[in-house]
């Protein structure tokens, strides 16, 4: 698979992730680490919403108190991180598809910058779920940047002292608002 993902983007969003969530267990974040270095082979790493459809896997889950690490590899399932480290350095041009499971991951606009999926492996209902998570996310940081601008416009008129304006740019705030 070819990434349309750049590693910057991936390098931010795994800095972002250690950020957010710095309670992992060591061995996490000591991997998560290593994909940062200049050794990480971050070309090689794809986040994915779901893992099941590759054979080289890794699942890292915030909430799990049981199993915050899983590592596949064809049929072998380890939580063993250190399995993963190894495997990646030595299976040179295989790709590991990462699966983050964190709390609201759906909605999270940098993760939704760095997954990508091959849907050649994915079933139609699959497929369309994605797209349909993306479409929604879409919407909602659509909506989120015209609030920011509408509140923008309306300061601005309150600094330019232009009641019209203000009325007309309040109501099409209160309007977007109300399609909540």
């Amino acid at each position: 698979m070819i990434s349309t993902v750049t590693n910057d983007a991936k390098r931010q969003f795994i800095t972002q992730f250690l950020k957010s969530y710095p309670n992992q267990p060591k061995e996490v974040i000591w991997f998560l680490n290593y994909l940062l270095s200049p050794l990480g082979h971050l070309e090689r790493i794809h986040f994915t919403l779901d893992e099941t459809g590759y054979a080289h896997t890794a699942i890292i889950e915030v909430e799990s108190t049981i199993a915050p690490f899983l590592y596949r590899k064809n049929k072998l399932v380890t939580a063993e991180v250190e399995r993963a480290f190894h495997n990646l350095r030595l299976l040179e041009d295989a790709p590991l598809y990462i699966e983050c499971r964190f709390p609201e991951r759906e909605w999270d606009l940098a993760y939704a910058a760095v997954y990508e999926e091959e849907y050649g492996l994915k079933s139609k209902e699959e497929q369309n779920y994605n797209r349909t998570i993306s479409e929604e996310m879409l919407r909602s940081l659509e909506k989120q940047q015209n609030e920011q601008r509408l509140l923008r416009l309306i300061d601005e008129s309150l600094d330019q002292n232009n009641p019209e304006r203000f009325m007309m740019l309040q109501k099409q705030y209160t309007r977007l608002k109300g399609d909540d």
